[in-house]
C-alpha cells in the first residue's frame, strides 16, 4: 500500500530514546504527560484537546493509552514516545513498516531536538481556539436531532462515529441553542468536559454512570444523553432502554473504547423494540485535524481499527473442505494479521489496541486461521498457560498474588480451591470466531473440532475458555464437550453477561477430574442462583438426595472454602454457594441462635450491603467479618 501522495503530514509521533531523561514539561493544560505509574489512568485526559502528549513506554507500550490520546491531539500537535529503540518490539516494529506509507513518525536523536519542540509546542498553545461553529456536516445532523423534537411518541438517536469528529461539541451545542431539558451521563465528568462545555447555557444536569440505574426523567420530555456509551456496562444501557422516552446515544466506533462491532450491532437490533422512533447518526469529518491525516490512518492501520471485508466465496468454494493454518502472530505478513484480527474484532464485544500488542509481544499467544481456498473465514486466538510453581501455586491459593496470562490456572486454583490443577499446563481460547456472512452454518463446530483434534496429542492438560455467559454460547461450548466448570459473581460489564469457565480435557487423567468439577459445580449451582435470580440460565434445580460419593465430594469442597473464608482468603460471594448447599443438604449446623442470620445471608437474594443495614453493621465489609465469625462457631456433620 502506498498512500504517501493523499496524506496531509501536520501531526507528529517522536520517538524518544530511552537512554535520553525526559525533562519536566512546562504547567499547561495543553501538555499531557503519563509516566508508568499513570499511564491506566489515560482516560481522565480524553476531554480536552492537547497540543503534546508524553507518553512513557520504557517499560512497555501501553497501545490504548496511545490510540486514546492521539485522539486528543489538535493540528500541528505531537505525540512523544520515550521507547527502548535498541530493542524494538514487535508492535513498535509493526507501527514503524506501516510508517513507509504514513511517513508521519520521527526519531528524536538528542536533547536538543526535544527541547526544541518543547518550545515550539508551548509557542503553539499561546494561540487562541477559533469560537466553535458547527461544519456543514455536523449542521446536517442537528437538522436530524431536530426532527425528533416534536415527536409525540418515544424516540431515540444512536450516534457513531470515529474519535475526532466532534460527536461531544455538537451534542453539547444542540443542548445549548435548543429549548430542552437534559440528563447528560458520561464514563467520567473529566471526559465530559467537551460536551459540558458546549452545552453551557442550556437546561441540563450530569450524573455520572452509577447514577443510571435510578435515573428518572424531572419532565415528560426530559432527553438523556449518553457520551462513550459502549464504556457504560451493557445491563444499565437495556435498563435505559426500558425506562427513557427520549434517549441519545453517542459512541466511538473507532480508537479507545474500540468495543469492536458487536456492541453496536447489538443494540442497533434492539433499538427498534424499545423506542417508536430510531435516528441512527454518523459524523464522517475529523475536526481537530484534516480528513487524510497522516498520524490518523497510522494508527488505524498500526492496531486494526476499522471493520474487515467480507469473504468473497463462490459456490464452488463453499464446498471445498476447511483447511487450518498454525502461526505465531509475529509471523504473519502486515496483511495478514490485519484480516486476522479485523475478523476477530468484528464479533468480539470488546476489543482494544492492547489486544494487538499482546498478540505480537507476548511469545505464550497463537493464531489459528480457517480457510476456504484461499479465503479467510475464521480464526482462533489460543494463549498458552504453563504449569506454576509451588511457591506461586500456594501464593495464588491466598489470595495474595494474581501472575498475568493465567486466567484458567489461577480461576481453577483459587475459585474452585483446586491447588494441585494450578501445576498443569492449559490452553486458552481467547476468541474464536466465523465470518458473520458464515455464521449458523455450521463451520465454527468444523474449525473447533479440528482444533481440539490437533491439542489432544500436545501434552497440554486442557484446554479451556472463558466468555459473557449467554445462553448460545453455553449451549455452543458444551455442545463441543467443554465441561462447565464455574459461573463468576459479578455481571460483565460489556457483555452484560456473567463469565463462564469451561474446559476441555486432553488427557485421560484430566476427563476424570474435569468431569468431577463439572458435577460439583451443577450440585452448588441451584444455590448461587439465589444470590443471581437475573441470570435465566439457572434453571437447575438440587437434588432431592445426595448419595454417598457426592456427601463425600462436597464435604470435602466445603471444608476447603470455608477454611479458606475464615482465612479471609476469598470473600463471601465464593463461599455462600458452597454453604448454602451444605445447609440444605444437613452436611453442616450452626447454634441456634445464629441460624435466622445466617439462612437470611444464604438463602436469600439480599445483598451483602443490605443486610449489614439489617443487622445494624456499617457496611458490607462489617457484614462479611460477621459472618465469618458465625461460620467459625459451625459444626461440620461429616
Amino acid at each position: 500500500m502506498n498512500a504517501t501522495h493523499t496524506l496531509t503530514i501536520t501531526r507528529t509521533l517522536y520517538l524518544l530514546d530511552h537512554r535520553l531523561e525526559m525533562p519536566s514539561l512546562p504547567e499547561n493544560q495543553l501538555f499531557c504527560a503519563l509516566d508508568q505509574r499513570h499511564l491506566a489512568q489515560y482516560r481522565r485526559y480524553l476531554g480536552v484537546e492537547h497540543q503534546l502528549v508524553y507518553l512513557d513506554f520504557r517499560q512497555g507500550m501501553h497501545a490504548d493509552a496511545l490510540v486514546a490520546l492521539a485522539g486528543t491531539v489538535r493540528r500541528d500537535g505531537a505525540i512523544l514516545i520515550h521507547c527502548d529503540l535498541q530493542q524494538i518490539t514487535a508492535t513498535l516494529e509493526r507501527l514503524l513498516d506501516l510508517s513507509d506509507d504514513f511517513p508521519c513518525v520521527q526519531p528524536l536523536a538528542d536533547l536538543n531536538q526535544l527541547e526544541q519542540l518543547i518550545v515550539s509546542a508551548s509557542a503553539q498553545c499561546d494561540s487562541e481556539p477559533p469560537p466553535f461553529s458547527p461544519t456543514v456536516e455536523q449542521q446536517e445532523l442537528l437538522a436530524q436531532l431536530d426532527e425528533l423534537l416534536p415527536q409525540q411518541s418515544s424516540c431515540v438517536a444512536y450516534l457513531e462515529a470515529a474519535r475526532g469528529r466532534g460527536k461531544s461539541s455538537i451534542l453539547g451545542y444542540w443542548i445549548a441553542t435548543r429549548a430542552i431539558t437534559a440528563t447528560i451521563c458520561a464514563p467520567s465528568k473529566a471526559q465530559a468536559d467537551t460536551l459540558l462545555a458546549r452545552a453551557e447555557g442550556g437546561s441540563f444536569r450530569f450524573i455520572p454512570p452509577d447514577q443510571l440505574l435510578d435515573w428518572e426523567p424531572q419532565t415528560p420530555t426530559e432527553w438523556l444523553v449518553i457520551d462513550e456509551a459502549a464504556s457504560v456496562p451493557a445491563h444499565v444501557i437495556n435498563r435505559c432502554l426500558r425506562r427513557s422516552e427520549r434517549l441519545i446515544l453517542a459512541s466511538t466506533s473507532e480508537g479507545y473504547e474500540c468495543a469492536g462491532r458487536h456492541f453496536s450491532l447489538r443494540l442497533k437490533k434492539h433499538l427498534p423494540q424499545a423506542f417508536d422512533n430510531v435516528c441512527e447518526l454518523t459524523l464522517t469529518k475529523p475536526i481537530r485535524w484534516p480528513e487524510q491525516d497522516a498520524l490518523e490512518h497510522l494508527l488505524n492501520e498500526t492496531f486494526c481499527m476499522y471493520q474487515g471485508n467480507p469473504p468473497q466465496l463462490t459456490e464452488a468454494d463453499l464446498k471445498l473442505d476447511l483447511t487450518i493454518r498454525f502461526a505465531k502472530p509475529t509471523d504473519l505478513a502486515l496483511h495478514e494479521f490485519t484480516d486476522v484480527f479485523t475478523l476477530l474484532m468484528a464479533a468480539h464485544y470488546q476489543s482494544s489496541p492492547n489486544d494487538v500488542r499482546m498478540l505480537l509481544d507476548d511469545p505464550q499467544q497463537q493464531l489459528i486461521m480457517g480457510y476456504l481456498g484461499e479465503t479467510l473465514i475464521c480464526a482462533c486466538w489460543l494463549a498458552f498457560e504453563t504449569p506454576m510453581s509451588r511457591e506461586l501455586r500456594e501464593s495464588v491459593w491466598q489470595g495474595k498474588r494474581r501472575i498475568p496470562g493465567h486466567l484458567i490456572s489461577q480461576s481453577v486454583g483459587y475459585h474452585l480451591r483446586e491447588k494441585e490443577l494450578m501445576g498443569k499446563s492449559y490452553a486458552r481460547i481467547t476468541r474464536i470466531v466465523v465470518a458473520s456472512e458464515l455464521q449458523n452454518q455450521g463451520w465454527g463446530s468444523k474449525f473447533l473440532t479440528r482444533i481440539l483434534n490437533f491439542y489432544r496429542t500436545s501434552g497440554y492438560f486442557a484446554l479451556g475458555t472463558s466468555f459473557g455467559a449467554a445462553h448460545d454460547l453455553l449451549k455452543f461450548w458444551r455442545h463441543a464437550g467443554f465441561r462447565l466448570l464455574r459461573f463468576g459473581q459479578r455481571t460483565d460489564a460489556a457483555s452484560g453477561y456473567v463469565s463462564a469457565l469451561m474446559l476441555y480435557p486432553l488427557t485421560h487423567s484430566a476427563t476424570i477430574e474435569l468431569d468431577c468439577l463439572q458435577h460439583r459445580n451443577m450440585l452448588t449451582l441451584p444455590f448461587q442462583a439465589i444470590k443471581q435470580p437475573q441470570d435465566r440460565f439457572f434453571y437447575v434445580l438440587p437434588v432431592t438426595k445426595l448419595t454417598a460419593s457426592d456427601q463425600i465430594m462436597l464435604s470435602r469442597y466445603l471444608q476447603e472454602t470455608l477454611i479458606a473464608f475464615l482465612a479471609s482468603w476469598i470473600n463471601f460471594g465464593l463461599v455462600q454457594p458452597v454453604l448454602a448447599a451444605a445447609l440444605h443438604y444437613q452436611l453442616i449446623t450452626f447454634p441456634d441462635d445464629l441460624q435466622p442470620q445466617i439462612y437470611e445471608a444464604l438463602m436469600s437474594n439480599a445483598p451483602l450491603k443490605d443486610l449489614a443495614k439489617r443487622w445494624n453493621l456499617q457496611g458490607k465489609k462489617e457484614a462479611e467479618g460477621y459472618l465469618r465469625d458465625v461460620c467459625a462457631q459451625a459444626r461440620l456433620s461429616v
